[in-house]
């Protein structure tokens, strides 16, 4: 039988990588410990903010983190919303359009970068729940009638259910957000 006496020490670990990963009591996450490419001043890190909340939330550590860390990490998230709901990384959102664009210069293109923007909404809006919190603003862009609904699944590629699945499960957690 394989010894795995090393999982006992794991949560305590994890929890140590992830205090190494923190700077300035949660101010900023590091996306790795050898180094960034991209620094402090760039708005950019959503991705690094909501992992570290559901990872917290996970290993049940966020019992001990201090409530200015907390803050900081719920701000970390909430700073990413814009007017319409959305919490989207810009420089993701940048990078990700400027790649895609080589590929897809027509509508798909729009289509693709919806369904990046709603899915970092919805881990976003899952981690800061994670919290204890709620955001600023409800993401309202989705379907709510009956037809729509039906617009909205036959819209994606049935072919490919893992994406197809998981933009239905984006739209189910978002109904149940809004209490619809």
């Amino acid at each position: 039988m394989k010894n795995i006496n090393w999982i006992k020490n794991l949560k305590k670990n994890v929890g140590v990588f992830l205090d190494m990963l923190a700077e300035n009591n949660f101010n900023y996450i590091k996306y790795s410990l050898s180094g960034d490419i991209y620094g402090r001043n760039t708005n950019w890190g959503l991705g690094q903010n909501v992992f570290m909340a559901k990872i917290l939330y996970m290993l049940d550590l966020l019992e001990g983190i201090d409530s200015d860390k907390r803050n900081n990490l719920i701000n970390g998230i909430k700073k990413f919303q814009d007017g319409n709901g959305y919490i989207s990384d810009p420089l993701i959102i940048k990078l990700i359009t400027k790649k895609r664009f080589l590929f897809f210069r027509d509508k798909s293109n729009e289509f693709e970068l919806e369904k990046i923007r709603r899915a970092e909404t919805r881990q976003s809006f899952s981690a800061l729940n994670c919290l204890g919190e709620k955001p600023d603003k409800p993401f309202l862009y989705i379907p709510y009638d009956e037809r729509s609904i039906g617009n909205f699944l036959s819209g994606f590629n049935w072919k490919y259910p893992w994406d197809a699945g998981s933009h239905f499960s984006h739209l189910l957690f978002f109904l149940k957000l809004n209490e619809i």
